[in-house]
């Protein structure tokens, strides 16, 4: 769910043509613009937000989050929202979060379009352990990466300035 990105078609691709049992939902702006015609016809350009959203990634196996050139090395939003509505995320790597939310701990990291398709094998081969990543990563989110964290540390920086 987002965009057209050539980032995002790259990886789609990829896991399109490495496992091509695998049912894909794709939906968001822009996607009339995939030059791969197998995923240009799966995919909608109606964007979902909200609730629908959430059912959605809970409800996927894998959840692709792609970070492109107008985030890296931060992570963008979908980062924290597939995790907020308990999915697994699939996430290209972000240097911001790496150390933080852990590679097989938290949700799976791939560094290349190389590395993508063993990233994808290692979650079909783990499924029961996808699970305890799902849990974990919510769990940590919870805890330590919510709006109210950011404010608080906000508060305390200026109040430290004073």
């Amino acid at each position: 769910i987002g965009s057209w990105r050539p980032e995002r078609e790259e990886a789609l691709k990829t896991i399109f043509e490495n496992f091509p049992e695998l049912r894909f939902r794709i939906s968001g702006p822009y996607w009339n613009r995939c030059n791969f015609i197998p995923l240009r016809r799966m995919s909608s350009t109606k964007s979902i937000y909200g609730k629908k959203l959430s059912e959605i990634v809970q409800n996927s196996f894998l959840n692709l989050n792609v970070i492109d050139r107008s985030n890296f090395p931060a992570v963008n939003m979908r980062f924290f929202e597939i995790i907020a509505a308990g999915g697994l995320e699939l996430c290209s790597a972000g240097p911001e979060m790496e150390g933080t939310f852990i590679n097989k701990a938290h949700l799976l990291y791939f560094n290349s379009q190389e590395n993508l398709a063993d990233v994808v094998q290692y979650a079909l081969n783990n499924r029961d352990k996808m699970e305890e990543i799902k849990k974990a990563a919510q769990q940590l989110l919870c805890e330590k990466h919510l709006y109210k964290h950011r404010v608080e540390t906000l508060k305390s920086l200026i109040t430290n300035l004073n």
